[in-house]
């Protein structure tokens, strides 16, 4: 017994032509068909499930994108109040330093003889510089305060994000 493929075998229609040539125009056409519908439904299919895989990565992808934004603006809040109390911090210091500047003062025109006044006045100096140091990293925490609170981003309420020409959004 001989092995048939699946695909139909071409065929001759000798019958219905007056002429008696086989109709294989005919049959060619009907071959290709079937073959055709077939591949283009299966690329269908593959199109259809990378689409779909592409769109829930999409959704993942977009999750994790909001975690990471909110683990970042929350370490910048973080920043921003470190920086802000390094900077009240500083600013005592710098007014106890005042204090010990004026004392200091005192001192230089409370001198009786020419050491002490020496002494004061080196002292003076010398918590001069200090407090021109203190300035200066003041600035500097200032500086950092204002970064770390750019960083953490504007807050925008829900009114604003609703209807952003509502009076105080703009």
């Amino acid at each position: 017994m001989p092995i048939r493929s699946a695909r139909p075998t071409r065929r001759t229609r000798v019958q219905g032509r007056s002429d008696g040539r086989p109709w294989n125009h005919v049959t060619e056409r009907a071959d290709v068909y079937p073959d055709a519908v077939t591949a283009i439904a299966s690329i269908g299919v593959i199109v259809a499930i990378v689409l779909t895989i592409k769109a829930l990565g999409g959704e993942d992808s977009a999750n994790k994108d909001k975690e990471v934004a909110e683990r970042r603006a929350k370490e910048a809040e973080k920043l921003a109040q470190e920086a802000q109390d390094k900077v009240e911090r500083l600013q005592k210091d710098l007014q106890d330093m005042d204090k010990k500047v004026g004392m200091a003062v005192d001192s230089v025109v409370a001198a009786q003889n020419d050491a002490d006044r020496a002494s004061a006045k080196a002292n003076l100096e010398k918590l001069r510089r200090e407090k021109a140091d203190m300035e200066v990293r003041i600035q500097a925490a200032k500086d950092a305060a204002a970064l770390a609170k750019r960083k953490q981003g504007a807050q925008v309420s829900a009114e604003c994000q609703n209807n952003p020409l509502a009076k105080g959004c703009m």
